[in-house]
């Protein structure tokens, strides 16, 4: 097969081979290398007469090639089941991709604060989730009708509010999570064992986040999901929030009755419940993000915009927050004026969500504008029947207008709220 050794030798060369061994296995090649150089060794011929040796001469080559071929293989078996991982992200995107419904464990702890865990189930068509709290909450959302429930458990009452039709975040839902990320994005870490289970990890790194996840090589899907993210203060400091996604369970069967947004037998309506949103309100939420950005108003008035708000200014104060999905803030060291002034700011998205969705002409211009600006509009909408528009200007002021009294410039504009 071979002329002479050196071809032999080039061929080895050629060998796509990875000869950098992991951790732990370099004792485990070594000794199957020195079994098999012992095994060739002991397969030498015994003497032979001069004769015999002439006859053989052209072929003794022969069983050094074939040792060392069978050496080669042992090491190209020893890369193969050592070296080369066998789990691809790929495989578990496409898993994901089937995923119709799951119910897991969401575990949230910002730095210096206290674990807070959620028991979550989830359907993806349509999309539907209820959210068991750790206070003896439930909240139930339907994207799709844009309303959300929410459920006192010791009171046993109820209040029904909206929750916009297209507000449901990537962030909070892990099926999409993880169908945002491409397969090389995620490098593969290695394999062991967690809680008892091998699992292959795989690891994305981005700028200021970090996702472990842990994956059942047998399903090709998650069993924990770990997010680090590094969220910089004003003065500079790097405060760090944990989230870690557990206790899955893929495709279960969940009958609608969980997610119903009727009142449940033995529950009433909350007499407590906020009335409905008001121009007041939108005010609120105008200002308040300004307020937390040197008075410059932001470019989109929604749920983001003031959760992110309340975050950077309790920040400046060295305060933890969490911001529930009922929309209320929990911190003990955060003032109540703080807590009311974020609750009537999301009643302010609610007022623009009503706007939204009875067709009233809502448009939103103010990104940039500074607070107390008296001649810039911010927004403006038209009530159903009313012959005139309302607009709030950069001080906060609401005044009446007619249609021509709009400017041009303003009339064109796009409605980034939708």
């Amino acid at each position: 097969m071979f002329h002479n050794e050196k071809e032999f030798e080039r061929l080895l060369q050629g060998l796509d081979i990875d000869a950098s061994p992991r951790p732990g296995h370099r004792d485990e090649l070594r000794r199957r290398i020195l079994e098999e150089f012992d095994r060739t060794q002991a397969q030498k011929p015994a003497a032979l007469s001069a004769t015999a040796l002439r006859k053989r001469k052209v072929i003794r080559l022969a069983p050094r090639i074939a040792g060392a071929a069978a050496a080669a293989v042992a090491i190209g078996l020893a890369a193969w089941l050592f070296f080369s991982p066998s789990q691809s992200f790929s495989d578990v995107l496409r898993e994901i991709q089937k995923v119709h419904a799951v119910a897991y464990d969401l575990t949230v702890q910002f730095e210096d604060g206290s674990p807070d865990t959620m028991h979550t189930e989830l359907t993806m068509d349509p999309l539907r989730v209820r959210c068991t709290l750790s206070a003896g909450r439930t909240a139930i959302y339907d994207y799709a009708q844009g309303k959300c429930l929410i459920l006192g458990e010791k009171r046993k009452t109820a209040s029904l509010l909206p929750c916009g039709r297209s507000t449901a975040s990537d962030r909070n839902n892990p099926i999409e999570r993880l169908r945002s990320f491409h397969e090389t994005e995620a490098a593969f870490v290695g394999r062991g064992e967690l809680d008892g289970r091998k699992v292959c990890v795989f690891r994305v790194s981005r700028p200021s986040e970090t996702i472990t996840v842990w994956v059942d090589p047998g399903t090709n899907l998650p069993v924990r999901i770990e997010t680090i993210n590094h969220l910089k203060t004003e003065q500079g400091d790097i405060k760090t929030f944990r989230a870690v996604t557990a206790r899955f369970s893929w495709n279960p069967h969940l009958p609608d009755s969980l997610f119903s947004i009727e009142l449940p037998p033995g529950y009433q309506w909350d007499k407590d419940v906020q009335p409905p949103p008001n121009e007041e309100d939108l005010l609120e939420a105008i200002r308040l993000p300004a307020e937390a950005s040197d008075g410059v108003l932001p470019q989109m008035v929604d749920e983001d915009t003031l959760a992110g708000s309340v975050m950077k200014e309790q920040r400046k104060k060295g305060t933890v927050v969490t911001l529930k999905p009922e929309g209320t803030i929990v911190s003990e060291s955060s003032d109540e004026a703080a807590k009311a002034a974020y609750r009537k700011a999301i009643q302010g998205v609610r007022f623009i969500e009503q706007q939204v969705q009875a067709g009233n002409d809502w448009h939103y211009v103010g990104g940039g504008v500074k607070l107390g600006d008296k001649d810039a509009i911010v927004c403006w909408w038209r009530p159903k029947g009313s012959a005139t528009y309302r607009a709030v200007y950069g001080n906060l002021d609401i005044r009446d207008l007619k249609p021509g009294e709009i400017p041009a410039s303003a009339a064109t504009s796009t409605r980034p709220d939708k």
